[in-house]
């Protein structure tokens, strides 16, 4: 490994060493991770995750802030939610259809380590426990997810 790689991987495993997708792994296994990360920088404004789209990656911000939001049939934003460092973003899609299930947009200029689905995969071959992680990060999201199903289904029996 170049000492460039190797200094890319330190910065990695100090970023993802607290996330909660990672809690009790060794570092033998956060190590291993490491090499799987992807870097991917995005502007303010720009989309990162476009609602229906197929899904082959899960993000985790390193820096910036994002807003989720879904679109409704009428075309109408409706906010669900602000990430921020630390947090995790398209894990849901992993355990669906691969599709996204909202809209992510960068609130300002934006950081991210990108994990592919296919290297999530093999990962769960070699560090089982990463299955239980993703179930509970799966469990945080769903909350707001339904918040917004429950609110627009409201608001639409309210309106009409």
């Amino acid at each position: 490994m170049t000492e460039k790689k190797q200094i890319a991987n330190d910065h990695i495993y100090d970023l993802i060493k607290t996330n909660s997708l990672f809690s009790g792994f060794t570092a033998e296994q956060l190590s291993l991770i490491c090499d799987l990360f992807h870097k991917k920088s995005v502007n303010k404004g720009d989309l990162v995750m476009q609602q229906g789209s197929r899904a082959k990656s899960l993000y985790i911000i390193v820096t910036g802030r994002v807003l989720v939001f879904r679109e409704t049939e009428e075309g109408e934003s409706i906010p669900i939610d602000t990430s921020g460092p630390g947090e995790c973003l398209g894990e849901m899609a992993y355990f669906t259809d691969k599709r996204r299930s909202a809209f992510v947009r960068a609130m300002e200029d934006c950081f991210f380590l990108q994990l592919d689905y296919k290297d999530i995969d093999m990962a769960l071959q070699k560090i089982p426990s990463l299955s239980m992680n993703l179930t509970n990060m799966l469990q945080d999201h769903i909350f707001p997810s339904l918040f917004w199903f429950l609110q627009h289904l409201f608001l639409q029996n309210f309106q009409q």
